[in-house]
């Protein structure tokens, strides 16, 4: 049961992180980097994959979700109550994506080029993200943030593989 109820309260977080994949074809307009091509000690801060477009819609679509969950309670998985589910999407989207922002600008400071694989960061970057921005304003069981963080490196390397599969990834990591 504490997998399902982990599950289910990540899952704003975890349509945050696969948003950018699923969106990348779409709005065009707002495919512009985040870091504004900037540098540090000669290197991208995030690199041209990291854009605005990505983070905008990675929080909408947690929105979405959240909002989702409020509109049709399952209160054996609910860790927290929907109601404020404004402040969950917002948090839980916006800290799965900076966690990849984070993950991503140490990735460039030791020379791993964007796609390249970095296990186990690359699989539990969001949940910590979204873990540290949720924990703000709710608060959250260890067994839940430890099974998410177990859980979510599994089905994060299945879910890649399988949008490499479906020919939404390059890569299938």
């Amino acid at each position: 049961m504490r997998m399902l109820m982990t599950i289910y309260f990540f899952l704003p977080a975890g349509f945050a992180n696969m948003a950018p994949v699923l969106v990348q074809r779409w709005v065009p307009w707002l495919a512009i980097p985040l870091d504004g091509g900037m540098t540090f000690h000669g290197k991208r801060l995030l690199g041209d994959h990291k854009t605005l477009r990505g983070l905008v819609c990675g929080i909408a679509l947690a929105l979405a979700i959240a909002y989702l969950q409020s509109l049709h309670p399952f209160p054996s998985l609910e860790v927290v109550n929907y109601e404020q589910w404004v402040l969950l999407g917002f948090l839980q989207g916006g800290g799965a994506l900076v966690g990849d922002l984070i993950k991503s600008f140490f990735k460039r400071r030791i020379g791993i080029a964007p796609g390249q694989s970095w296990r186990p960061f690359d699989q539990i970057d969001f949940i910590l993200g979204a873990i540290a921005a949720t924990a703000i304003a709710f608060p959250i069981p260890l067994d839940i943030m430890t099974t998410a963080l177990v859980l979510g490196f599994f089905l994060h390397v299945l879910t890649n593989h399988l949008g490499y599969w479906l020919h939404l990834r390059k890569m299938p990591w």
